[in-house]
Protein backbone atom coordinates (compact mmCIF):
# COMPACT_ATOMS: atom_id res chain seq x y z
CA UNK A 1 0.00 0.00 0.00
CA UNK A 2 1.43 3.39 -1.31
CA UNK A 3 1.75 5.81 2.10
CA UNK A 4 0.46 9.00 0.05
CA UNK A 5 -2.57 7.03 0.03
CA UNK A 6 -2.83 6.10 4.18
CA UNK A 7 -2.08 9.23 5.01
CA UNK A 8 -3.65 11.21 1.87
CA UNK A 9 -1.42 13.64 1.45
CA UNK A 10 -1.07 12.87 -2.47
CA UNK A 11 2.58 12.93 -2.42
CA UNK A 12 5.33 10.94 -0.28
CA UNK A 13 6.12 14.06 2.24
CA UNK A 14 5.24 13.44 5.78
CA UNK A 15 6.42 15.53 8.54
CA UNK A 16 7.25 14.64 12.06
CA UNK A 17 4.87 15.07 14.46
CA UNK A 18 5.03 17.22 17.96
CA UNK A 19 4.13 13.61 20.32
CA UNK A 20 6.97 12.12 18.28
CA UNK A 21 9.99 15.20 19.49
CA UNK A 22 8.76 15.93 22.95
CA UNK A 23 10.73 12.72 24.33
CA UNK A 24 13.76 13.16 22.60
CA UNK A 25 14.29 16.66 23.71
CA UNK A 26 14.38 15.75 27.24
CA UNK A 27 17.73 14.06 26.80
CA UNK A 28 19.22 17.05 24.67
CA UNK A 29 21.72 18.93 27.09
CA UNK A 30 20.33 23.19 27.13
CA UNK A 31 22.70 24.55 25.26
CA UNK A 32 23.24 21.82 22.29
CA UNK A 33 24.19 23.14 19.04
CA UNK A 34 21.95 20.66 17.32
CA UNK A 35 21.90 21.09 13.09
CA UNK A 36 18.81 19.53 11.01
CA UNK A 37 20.59 20.03 7.19
CA UNK A 38 17.30 19.12 5.94
CA UNK A 39 14.60 21.24 7.17
CA UNK A 40 13.83 24.82 7.07
CA UNK A 41 13.04 27.03 9.53
CA UNK A 42 8.72 26.14 9.76
CA UNK A 43 9.89 22.25 10.64
CA UNK A 44 8.65 21.56 14.06
CA UNK A 45 11.71 19.65 14.92
CA UNK A 46 13.95 23.61 14.12
CA UNK A 47 11.17 25.41 15.89
CA UNK A 48 10.95 22.84 18.78
CA UNK A 49 14.35 22.81 19.67
CA UNK A 50 15.21 26.74 19.08
CA UNK A 51 12.43 27.06 21.51
CA UNK A 52 10.02 28.54 18.63
CA UNK A 53 7.25 26.40 19.59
Amino acid sequence: MKMDLVANSGNDEFYTPEYAIEPIMKHIPVGSKIWCPFDTRDSLFVRKFSGGV
